[in-house]
């Protein structure tokens, strides 16, 4: 039989610092051991040299047993006495944030020392001389003050004489060129050298194989790139398979196909094709050509054509142009216009009609501002980052009167108004662990005119926007989705995920006013096959003050390939 000891509480450290002329200072005065006593004293010693004692030490540092006591002797607090440009160009000086009357009895710090040579140097990189040397000259120490002179030798002028490609890749020179923003005949930028591999990997059509190399020689430098293609170009198709309501036991189909072709001919242009069958008889046909880096400048140019027939009631053709000014990456400012004509197709029902139909014929021209921002660090499956896409505009709505109606029901209608319109879409992608993955994001749209009908509302529901509904059955004057999306990632292509979407909208027309809270939720998964990443959504939706049933989730289905 044994008597186990009680467990000693952990031994503690009591620090004190004493010094002649030693300033107020912070510090840990309790600590767990002796390993935490020595970091406390050498970060003490850190913040006195940056508020100015050079020459500080730690003459002695006893230990008594749990009682430290550290002696520390701080010598003079440096301080400038002066310090002038020399033959920098005052411009170069103006443009570091340098002034003579700064350096007037300001302390000297590692940290300002550093600077100085630091905002300078990296000025003359970025302005063609990356040999440029700076250095301290008139040194003059008086007492514990220093002056001196700011001297630089910039060496020789360096300009771009050319982008050399090793590989197979299939982009014009003229394209890459404007995209990484090396052009021959720039001069030497060293911020932008710099940022070569991180614009390249944001381009989804290429990989560099190996780090790019800078060669220099008689004043010119050459840029060599190693990339090799990547499939970027994409077909993917979209089936869901929904309930139907007015048939017991029976499923409808829905549908969404897209082709979209990027730097087919080596020039960063993109063409993409978009038919969708959101409801039986009902179809839209999206295109769109987008061609960068016009004229080797930063600007590009977009145009669209939309075509949105829904079942005998209406169809909308929507006519749009764009130019572009490109930032970083996938990001850009987009100026544009459209011009939405919608017209009725079946209009002999409403010969005898007393009041408006909820859809009309009009005419909507639109201008605005759009400007989207994407950071990821993998664009198929992202982990962390951002994409925020922000849309707003303004432009006239014109109600066109129906020959067969009634003219009479027109009468204390506006035909002529402003129209008003504000989007957002907005991803967040958070890792947690190891394997984890949070996306939260918010799809949100408000419209705003005089006489609102139906056919020129949004359209949401479904897969892509309210997940548990069926495509595109909800109309919204203004709406706003919230989403929380949990991942669990498999590989690079692949993983699991549960979802859960709140919304709210609300529908105002000369029809009536419709305001709901409609939810979402499911679970999915995505893998990567041979054919392609394969998707398979499985969700649930509620809205209104009907009870969940499962019997009426909808289940979608996809596969992106891409080549």
């Amino acid at each position: 039989m044994s008597l186990a000891t009680p467990v000693q509480a952990l031994a503690q450290y009591e620090l004190t610092v004493a010094g002649n002329k030693l300033p107020p200072v912070k510090y840990k005065t309790i600590l767990a051991d002796s390993g935490l006593v020595v970091k406390e004293i050498n970060k003490l010693l850190f913040q006195l040299r940056s508020d100015g004692y050079l020459a500080v030490s730690a003459d002695s540092v006893i230990f008594n047993q749990h009682k430290v006591r550290a002696f520390i002797v701080t010598g003079e607090r440096f301080e400038w006495a002066s310090l002038s440009r020399g033959n920098v160009d005052e411009r170069v000086w103006n443009e570091t944030g340098r002034s003579e009357k700064r350096w007037v009895n300001t302390r000297i710090t590692p940290e300002n020392y550093a600077g100085i040579f630091k905002s300078l140097l990296a000025w003359y990189e970025n302005h063609g001389y990356p040999f440029a040397e700076l250095k301290l000259i008139n040194r003059k120490w008086e007492g514990n003050t220093l002056s001196g002179q700011m001297h630089v030798e910039k060496n020789e002028l360096i300009t771009i004489d050319s982008v050399i490609v090793r590989g197979n890749a299939k982009l014009s020179r003229v394209y890459l060129q404007n995209y990484i923003n090396v052009k021959n005949g720039d001069v030497y930028n060293e911020s932008v050298i710099r940022s070569i591999s991180t614009r390249l990997k944001e381009l989804p059509m290429v990989n560099e194989t190996a780090p790019f190399v800078v060669s220099f020689e008689g004043g010119k430098a050459v840029v060599i790139l190693s990339l090799a293609n990547r499939k970027a170009s994409q077909a993917d198709g979209i089936i869901g398979l929904l309930p139907d309501d007015n048939k017991k036991g029976k499923i409808k189909l829905s549908g969404d196909l897209r082709l979209k072709l990027i730097s087919a001919f080596g020039r960063g242009e993109q063409f993409e094709v978009n038919w969708k069958q959101p409801v039986a008889n009902t179809q839209d046909l999206r295109a769109r050509i987008n061609y960068p880096f016009l004229f080797s400048t930063p600007f590009g140019v977009e145009g669209g054509l939309a075509i949105y027939k829904r079942d005998t009631s209406y169809i909308d053709v929507n006519l749009s142009g764009a130019v572009q000014y490109l930032l970083r990456g996938n990001s850009y400012l987009k100026l544009f216009v459209t011009n939405k004509k919608s017209s009725l197709l079946s209009t002999s029902s409403l010969r005898n009609a007393t009041v408006l139909p909820p859809i009309n014929d009009m005419v909507n021209t639109t201008y605005g501002l759009n400007l989207r921002r994407e950071k990821t660090d993998y664009r198929l499956n992202p982990t962390t980052g951002y994409i925020v896409d922000v849309t707003a505009g303004a432009g006239r709505k014109k109600i066109l009167k129906n020959s067969t109606l009634n003219q009479e029901l027109y009468n204390n209608l506006k035909l002529n108004s402003e129209s008003y319109q504000a989007e957002l879409v907005a991803d967040l992608f958070f890792p947690v662990g190891n394997r984890f993955v949070l996306n939260t994001g918010v799809n949100a749209a408000w419209l705003n005119s005089k006489n609102i009908f139906q056919n020129e509302q949004y359209r949401i529901g479904g897969l892509k926007t309210l997940r548990g509904f069926d495509e595109e059955s909800i109309y919204a004057t203004q709406y706003y989705i919230g989403k929380a999306e949990f991942r669990y990632i498999l590989d690079r292509n692949s993983f699991l995920q549960i979802f859960y979407n709140q919304a709210y909208y609300a529908s105002e027309t000369i029809s009536g006013n419709i305001y709901d809270k409609p939810l979402g939720f499911g679970a999915g998964i995505t893998f990567e096959t041979k054919l392609g990443i394969f998707s398979l959504n499985y969700a649930v939706g509620k809205q209104f003050n009907n009870p969940i049933q499962f019997r009426s989730a909808k289940i979608h289905f996809g596969i992106v390939n891409y080549f």
